[in-house]
């Protein structure tokens, strides 16, 4: 169910419905005032914004997008054409399908909703944010995208490195001129910065999502210009691999996502698909996955980022077979992947392994503690470690010994080289990317340990390395090789 807030009190109020997406770090957004709506930013599963749209019989004005989503697949297109709604996207792309542009201070009006358009180029080159008025009343808040965030801004990486320097200068001004359209106690309501990879850096923690609060914390209104561009890019991790597929198919102007449940598998038949090179997704908690699996299955529990690493491990395009605990959890884990693009399962697992377990058509992974870790490390039973964390959680400390290589970077064809050891020791922050890195190596033929528990533990268990550029040489050349490539 959506979180409900009120934006106005008295006869102006405004009735706003939040959709969390927390698999993809964002929010879609429903305005209503007197019957009348305004949906921003939708995902491609429209069920939950129609029913409520229908049981409220409530009259559907406009759908806004406030870019050209990289991420995720959008609704938007779907959600308008159904209500006969007009469709607003920002001047830029060119669109396979008829849309109305938003251009900088253009309005538009839903009831006595007014929707005010503030060009905002930074996290896209054609972004726009929507300022949200009753009738000419002052903002009372403002749906800002990818733009200006609850603590920081949007990446500016998307369209090239080349472009990321020029764009975050753009972003810069981009935060000035939302601030001169808005009052100070407006709410900023952005669509990216939960968790979402569309975030540049990590946000700084704020004391609220007003555009006051910002002015206190966000790096767009303490640093000069400069000092914000260096900060930005300095801050730019990397790019899930599925994002460059997000934008042609926002173009293209895709349908409703298609939620009928696939075809059920029993365990000998998607042991069969695995061996001959399918991908089958293992949704169910790692400790699960670690009793008892397919061999050749990629655990992605579902109670992590599952599109995100889906998308980024596995892909959009190839057919995939998902096993879950229970049809509730299948059904999550299809919502989570129509959002971006993988539009029909190939089939799925529901439910108890059963008799398959006596057979060979199941295996088992070795899962460990970071106290495991430390014994092992001590008596010399462990020969290799491997952090699997992104760049810079790996500098701001690790374990001493370890070798860095991120989850993501556990593709085929680097796991063809055969250099990480035998069983290796993988770890992230809590169990879930170390998870996924081991399962890709099973997949592979190899085998490793993951350490499914959370970081923290390290730090008290384990010798620990917390400088930039560690002395322990194991730790130290790795990570020279990785800085080097990654150019920083």
């Amino acid at each position: 169910m959506p979180r409900i807030d009120s934006l106005a009190a008295g006869p102006d109020r405004i009735e706003l419905l939040t959709f969390e997406i927390s698999g993809l770090g964002n929010r879609s957004y429903l305005a209503i005032a007197d019957g009348w709506a305004v949906a921003v930013d939708v995902q491609r599963d429209l069920d939950r914004v129609r029913r409520i749209l229908d049981e409220r019989g409530l009259r559907l004005a406009a759908v806004v997008e406030t870019h050209v989503h990289n991420d995720y697949v959008t609704g938007g297109l779907a959600l308008a054409r159904h209500y006969g709604a007009s469709y607003v996207v920002p001047p830029g792309p060119a669109l396979r399908f008829d849309a109305d542009r938003g251009h900088d201070g253009d309005s538009f009006r839903a009831g006595p909703l007014q929707l005010q358009v503030i060009n905002s180029p930074g996290h896209t080159d054609a972004h726009a944010s929507y300022s949200l008025h009753v009738g000419q009343s002052p903002a009372v808040a403002a749906f800002t995208g990818g733009s200006l965030l609850i603590g920081g801004t949007g990446r500016t990486d998307l369209l090239g490195v080349d472009r990321a320097r020029s764009l975050a200068r753009e972003q810069f001004r981009t935060a000035d001129r939302i601030a001169r359209r808005l009052p100070p106690e407006a709410r900023l309501l952005p669509t990216h910065g939960f968790g979402s990879f569309c975030l540049a850096g990590k946000a700084v923690a704020s004391p609220g999502d007003t555009l006051a609060d910002q002015f206190r914390v966000n790096p767009a209104f303490l640093l000069n210009e400069e000092q914000f561009i260096d900060n930005l890019i300095a801050g730019l991790g990397p790019v899930p691999a599925y994002f460059p597929k997000m934008a042609p198919r926002n173009v293209a102007g895709p349908d409703e996502a298609d939620l009928t449940p696939p075809p059920y598998l029993e365990v000998p038949e998607v042991a069969r698909r695995a061996k001959h090179g399918d991908w089958v997704v293992d949704v169910r908690q790692r400790h699960t996955f670690g009793e008892q699996h397919v061999p050749g299955s990629i655990s992605v529990d579902a109670d992590g980022a599952l599109a995100t690493w889906v998308g980024w491990t596995v892909g959009v395009e190839d057919p995939i077979v998902v096993v879950a605990d229970d049809d509730a959890q299948l059904a999550y884990a299809q919502r989570e992947l129509v959002r971006i693009g993988i539009d029909r399962l190939a089939g799925a697992h529901v439910g108890q392994f059963g008799a398959a377990s006596a057979n060979d058509t199941v295996a088992s992974a070795r899962m460990a503690t970071f106290d495991d870790l430390a014994d092992g490390l001590r008596a010399g039973r462990v020969s290799q470690v491997i952090d699997v964390r992104n760049w810079a959680e790996w500098r701001t400390g690790h374990v001493a010994g370890a070798i860095h290589l991120p989850a993501y970077e556990f593709t085929a064809d680097r796991l063809a080289r055969g250099d990480l050891g035998p069983e290796p020791w993988l770890y992230c922050g809590v169990g879930f990317r170390a998870a996924i890195a081991a399962s890709l190596m099973e997949r592979a033929g190899q085998s490793a340990v993951v350490v499914d528990d959370s970081i923290v533990v390290a730090e008290h268990e384990l010798d620990w390395c917390t400088a930039e550029y560690c002395t322990t040489d194991r730790c130290h050349a790795d990570q020279l090789v990785r800085a080097s490539a990654d150019g920083r």
